[in-house]
């Protein structure tokens, strides 16, 4: 049965342009429930309600949900249903609402984020998360799987790179569980993981050093193949004599690449460093 099917309402015709595959396994949202933990009168942001599989028990725990749905159709339906009245639903894209934007919006200090995210909108929701970790409780995403596993990788493996560098300075990054296509309709040609993001109570970057931080791992990432002293060179103009302390004194060789660099590494460099006027 499709989702609409279950609901006793006209069949859903999901969008592929929007990316579209609605959670439909009881006990695969039973436990991305459990990940999330609801709690009373806490706020919640989920990105992408859909056809409502996470939005029903998130809504029924007693906490505050602000939904987000840009599907005409399925926010006529999230509206009507007697189970969601008293969810808050926004119709404007998730990158019009940031996790702070929302919780100043609803008055509160801190929230927990959650979303059954398609492939095209995992890096906007992941990369909003990072910069609003400050007023994030925790994060639950289903992601396409290969978007997950960059998301855990380290230095030395071909897909550590911006993503990892900048998500893994400010949470830590757990997977929750795996699944399958037929835990969706229509079933994907991509596996799903789940994964769960906890704000480090003492991130690795300061609030003070992250913009300098994140130009970092950015710039860097861009040529991640390139030695580390050819690019100080190129972006910030550093001189030999720099290299040579670098070295010495933080263990950063020239020859070095920037996808064998650990996060301790990358703040380290960033402490140092001076961006170049343009």
């Amino acid at each position: 049965m499709t989702p609409a099917d279950e609901e006793g309402s006209r069949p859903l015709r999901p969008r592929k342009a929007l990316g579209q595959n609605f959670l439909r396994d009881p006990n695969l949202i039973r436990k991305i429930v459990a990940a999330v933990d609801p709690q009373p009168g806490e706020l919640i942001l989920e990105y992408g309600c859909g056809t409502g599989a996470l939005t029903r028990p998130l809504v029924a725990s007693g906490a505050r949900v602000v939904g987000v749905e840009v599907d005409r159709e399925l926010l006529a339906r999230l509206a009507a249903d007697p189970a969601l009245a008293g969810l808050l639903l926004r119709d404007e894209g998730l990158e019009h609402l940031p996790p702070a934007a929302v919780a100043a919006a609803y008055g509160a200090a801190r929230l927990k984020l959650v979303g059954n995210l398609p492939y095209q909108l995992s890096s906007t929701a992941l990369f909003a998360a990072v910069e609003d970790w400050h007023c994030l409780e925790r994060v639950v995403f289903m992601l396409q799987r290969e978007v997950a596993e960059r998301v855990l990788e380290g230095p030395g493996s071909r897909r550590y790179g911006i993503l990892p560098a900048l998500l893994q300075a400010r949470f830590s990054v757990e997977k929750v569980l795996d699944a399958g296509p037929r835990a969706f309709f229509p079933p994907p040609e991509v596996k799903s993981r789940v994964l769960r993001l906890t704000p480090l109570p003492r991130p690795q970057v300061a609030a003070a050093a992250w913009p300098a931080y994140r130009e970092l791992v950015k710039t860097l990432f861009r040529e991640r193949r390139k030695q580390l002293g050819s690019l100080l060179r190129k972006y910030y103009a550093v001189d030999e004599g720099f290299l040579v302390e670098l070295e010495r004194g933080e263990g950063l060789g020239p020859s070095r690449r920037p996808e064998t660099l650990s996060i301790e590494e990358l703040v380290r460099l960033a402490g140092r460093l001076r961006p170049v006027p343009s």
